[in-house]
């Protein structure tokens, strides 16, 4: 999995010399080429271009010409190390990813998982005032866990399901996403393409109003067109691994989140 150190390493890498690999940080191809997609994600550098395959799995990246950007010198400098602690001390961190109508289960997932010692990345209070919301959403992926609370509004989110979208990336996101499921319907196969079909209206909705502006206005739409067309393709594959999982009921959620972080 990479970590936010790993991504630390190879900006920090990439802003002393472009002429490195992996070897040179001490890490496997793998996680360094996630680093850099995760690098590009966040804006940290621009110049950065990929060959992929399926499953969106990386097989060339280039960064030769790679430039350090405004935000990825923040980072850099914002970034503090990891402090060193005893193994029996080490606890997994959480990102907790909901839409805000589903503001009270997050306070109660919350609070009990910092009483048991688990750190939680959240929004209202990891992103600081006048910060990035992209940049804190794409941290989702150097985290240890995702806790995703699945309710009707959080599938119709375009943020909740960038994020949705960011722990796709990674190989083992089944592993590493929590699955709390307040939208039971999602089990109905036909309540899935319900889904899958509200986000191909929403992409139809956006192309047809940018046609209405010039070609040198759409920019910002265009980012959001492809965003949406992502969402689109991602949200089958992602509601039918869910639906997939034995999820336990709310009632049980804390002890059972506790429970899959301790195995």
């Amino acid at each position: 999995m990479v970590t936010e150190e790993i991504v630390y390493k190879v900006l920090d890498a990439l802003y002393k010399s472009t002429k490195v690999t992996h070897a040179d940080v001490k890490m496997s191809k793998e996680d360094f080429n996630d680093a850099l997609d995760i690098i590009c994600d966040c804006n940290y550098a621009k110049n950065i271009r990929f060959s992929k395959g399926t499953m969106n799995q990386i097989l060339i990246a280039f960064y030769d010409n790679a430039k350090i950007t405004l935000d990825g010198l923040h980072f850099l400098n914002g970034y503090r190390q990891p402090s060193t602690v005893a193994e029996n001390e080490e606890s997994n961190c959480v990102f907790l990813s909901y839409c805000w109508n589903d503001n009270a289960i997050a306070n109660s997932i919350d609070a009990f998982l910092q009483s048991k010692g688990y750190g939680v990345k959240r929004d209202i209070r990891d992103i600081g005032r006048w910060h990035s919301i992209r940049e804190f959403m794409n941290t989702i992926r150097t985290q240890d866990y995702a806790v995703l609370i699945i309710s009707d509004r959080y599938l119709r989110s375009a943020n909740c399901m960038y994020e949705v979208g960011q722990m796709l990336k990674e190989e083992d996101f089944r592993n590493r996403i929590i699955p709390i499921v307040v939208e039971n319907s999602i089990y109905d196969p036909i309540k899935r393409i319900d889904y899958i079909r509200y986000w191909e209206d929403e992409t139809n909705k956006l192309e047809s109003a940018m046609k209405e502006i010039s070609m040198t206005s759409r920019g910002e739409a265009t980012e959001t067109l492809k965003r949406y067309k992502n969402i689109s393709m991602q949200m089958g594959e992602f509601l039918q691994t869910v639906s997939d999982m034995n999820n336990p009921k709310l009632t049980d959620i804390n002890e059972a989140i506790v429970e899959k972080l301790q195995s």
